[in-house]
């Protein structure tokens, strides 16, 4: 018989740790390093990270995610969860697991009174989230590369607020570097010898940091298309699914604006 369980305390998650791992790998064929278990699953920047599981008997057969996060919109600040980690077990896709783990989160989320859930699926994900769900469309944009002189430094308008919390937990499991640009921080990493344009921010948000990396105008990067100035010259990448399941009915959730830092996988 499935039963279902919710962890939200470091000490309750550590005692599936192992379980949980084996289970991860049985589903992506990739077992997750430490980093990705003290930072993403046992860690949080609010201490706010409730682990979902399904189980047969004592078996991990699904799971799911939610992190707290902030968000200013329209000047106002909202406490929002990213859904992320979520894995089915293939043999129990078809017996409602995933439908059940959503609705978990959801009477979680409410119970919590946080204003809304947003998720980047990948694309088997993303119609299961729309119509099973009731996940809608947030912003659907692509990945480009292209050098960083097409980088419209305009585009700094960020709902995802880094405050002390958000940015010691955000940037502490890679190697994330800053680069300050004519009063702009872009947020940045090196992957496959292109660099990943995270965010852009005005300097007087990221008071606490000193930004000392440099980049040429040259350079290859990867970022969204909606952070270019044309992107005539810039070549299409994957596609960006950004989701979210509204529970404050009074937010104008068109006003939200994404960057790659808001998503587990950068």
């Amino acid at each position: 018989m499935l039963n279902y369980r919710v962890l939200e305390k470091k000490d309750d998650k550590e005692t599936v740790r192992e379980d949980f791992l084996s289970f991860f790998n049985s589903v992506y064929q990739k077992k997750p390093d430490s980093s990705f278990w003290y930072h993403q699953v046992s860690g949080s920047p609010y201490s706010d990270s409730p682990l979902f599981l399904a189980l047969d008997g004592e078996n991990i057969i699904g799971s799911a995610l939610m992190i707290l996060q902030k968000c200013n919109i329209e000047d106002k600040r909202h406490d929002c969860y990213l859904f992320t980690t979520s894995a089915i077990l293939k043999e129990y896709r078809a017996n409602g697991v995933y439908a059940k783990l959503l609705n978990l989160q959801k009477e979680y989320a409410r119970k919590k009174d946080v204003d809304f859930i947003f998720s980047f699926p990948n694309l088997a994900a993303y119609p299961v989230l729309k119509v099973f769900g009731g996940f809608k469309d947030l912003q659907i944009d692509n990945l480009v590369k292209t050098t960083l002189n097409d980088l419209n430094l305009e585009c700094v308008e960020n709902s995802l607020i880094i405050d002390s919390c958000m940015f010691e937990w955000r940037f502490e499991h890679k190697d994330y570097k800053f680069y300050n640009k004519n009063g702009v921080v872009i947020v940045y990493k090196k992957y496959d010898n292109i660099h990943d344009i995270l965010g852009m921010y005005k300097q007087e948000e990221f008071q606490f940091l000193y930004a000392n990396s440099m980049l040429e105008d040259s350079e290859n990067i990867t970022t969204l298309n909606s952070c270019l100035k044309s992107g005539e010259s810039a070549k299409a990448g994957r596609r960006i699914n950004c989701v979210y399941y509204p529970i404050n009915k009074d937010i104008n959730y068109s006003k939200i604006k994404i960057n790659l830092l808001m998503s587990d996988v950068f």
